[in-house]
């Protein structure tokens, strides 16, 4: 009687599908190329992209530019030209922010050819310019293109404090307009 319980009771089973074994790796994206940053140098730069970056670990967005070298002047002579470099400024999310949001407007006032704070005011009074150059639309959407993507504008890049010990460093950037006429 005990066999015929069990067999009354007894599930039946379909027949065990293989276990495919994933990796840790099965499914992640991976990341982009991402350029350099520019070495210790002064440098005439062009402009290609820029794009705003968010950081999910940290918390931070950044305003990323990326700049082909067309010459180089003092120093950065291992730099050919052609070289490709990323600029980029945490704007929000950090102790540096605020500094490097006026980081980010001397590099786009230089670029747009705007040599004193006064004449960019009066051109940006509320800093849209500054949105639309990573791709905002807004009213200056459209002058991104004349003012700002492929123009010129002369960096020296000098070094800053080193990063959590080194060996690599923060870059200070100084930036100044290229007479493109």
């Amino acid at each position: 009687m005990a066999a015929t319980l069990t067999n009354k009771f007894a599930k039946k089973t379909a027949p065990a599908a293989p276990v495919v074994k994933k990796s840790i790796y099965a499914g992640i994206k991976a990341d982009e190329p991402r350029e350099a940053m520019p070495p210790i140098g002064t440098y005439t730069l062009r402009v290609i992209e820029t794009v705003e970056g968010y950081n999910q670990k940290n918390s931070t967005t950044s305003f990323k530019t990326r700049f082909e070298v067309v010459e180089v002047h003092e120093l950065g002579a291992d730099v050919a030209v052609g070289t490709v470099f990323m600029v980029p400024f945490v704007v929000q999310g950090s102790k540096a922010a605020d500094r490097n949001r006026s980081r980010v407007k001397s590099m786009v006032m230089a670029i747009a050819g705007f040599e004193t704070h006064k004449d960019y005011d009066e051109f940006d009074p509320d800093g849209l310019f500054i949105e639309a150059c990573k791709g905002d639309a807004n009213d200056f959407h459209d002058q991104v293109a004349e003012r700002y993507e492929g123009r010129l504008v002369l960096c020296q890049v000098g070094k800053g404090n080193l990063i959590n010990g080194g060996p690599d460093y923060y870059r200070e950037y100084a930036w100044a307009t290229v007479d493109e006429q």
